[in-house]
């Protein structure tokens, strides 16, 4: 399972919004474990999980309990990832940020890190961008639903060869047609 969503809590360093973020993620994968583990239907589910943080402070808070000053204020609750840590369900790693593939998630990076982290997920765009004006015009359907379309002005750009010779898939799908190559200059 998988969700997005804010902390419902303020957190004042990062360190702290890290060991929130790996706490509340081991909670719900130590429940998916259990449940699988129940099942019996998965054999490798009886490892340990491997939870993936890129924060030292937090990794060190998690695998080292000790009281610290700017860490004594977070809640009973998150603390939960101890406990999993010393029952031997998770397992909290280092990643490196350079291969941290959710920080395109999570933040805004420079284009050529974007890239690498999109090809790590296995994300491919066909297109490098899709020029459309700032307005779509909105249609309400026979069943009252609301759909957008691109405007007829819509216009893709031919960057690929093949896209020039009219292949399907390096070209875009509009509901409006789209114009053909750009004319020479």
């Amino acid at each position: 399972s998988w969700a997005s969503s804010k902390q419902c809590t303020v957190a004042k360093s990062s360190t702290e919004s890290e060991y929130i973020a790996a706490s509340e993620a081991s909670s719900g994968a130590v429940w998916m474990k259990r449940f699988i583990v129940e099942l019996g239907v998965v054999p490798s589910a009886l490892d340990p999980l491997i939870i993936y943080c890129d924060n030292m402070g937090a990794i060190a808070n998690a695998q080292e309990p000790r009281s610290h000053k700017r860490l004594k204020h977070i809640k009973l609750r998150y603390h939960s990832i101890r406990e999993y840590i010393e029952d031997g369900e998770v397992k909290i790693c280092k990643v490196h940020t350079d291969l941290n593939v959710a920080d395109p998630l999570t933040k805004a990076l420079p284009r050529a890190k974007h890239d690498q982290h999109q090809n790590a997920m296995g994300v491919r765009l066909h297109l490098t961008y899709l020029h459309l004006p700032m307005h779509a015009v909105v249609e309400e359907d026979a069943d009252s639903a609301m759909s957008m379309r691109a405007p007829r002005t819509a216009r893709v750009p031919w960057t690929s060869q093949r896209a020039r010779h009219g292949h399907p898939q390096d070209t875009c799908r509009l509901a409006s047609p789209c114009p053909g190559p750009p004319a020479s200059t």
